[in-house]
């Protein structure tokens, strides 16, 4: 994985779609982190009572993005 490649190809991204995104996204600090453990995050719940059954996974968090250099 090329990070710097990763991080270049979001930064094209935003400069071509700047109307769309909040005012401070130049300031945004994009990291990219790599994650070599494979985990298996998906379960299988189902609900007796409605005969259904669906998939659970973990959340995805957004990360903090209010942050804005005064610089």
């Amino acid at each position: 994985m090329d990070k710097d490649k990763i991080t270049s190809e979001i930064r094209e991204w935003i400069n071509a779609n700047k109307e769309i995104l909040p005012l401070n996204v130049d300031y945004w600090d994009i990291n990219v982190y790599e994650n070599n453990a494979i985990e298996i995050t998906v379960r299988e719940m189902s609900f007796g009572k409605y005969n259904s059954i669906d998939l659970s996974t973990n959340k995805f968090y957004k990360p903090i993005s209010r942050i804005v250099k005064l610089k």
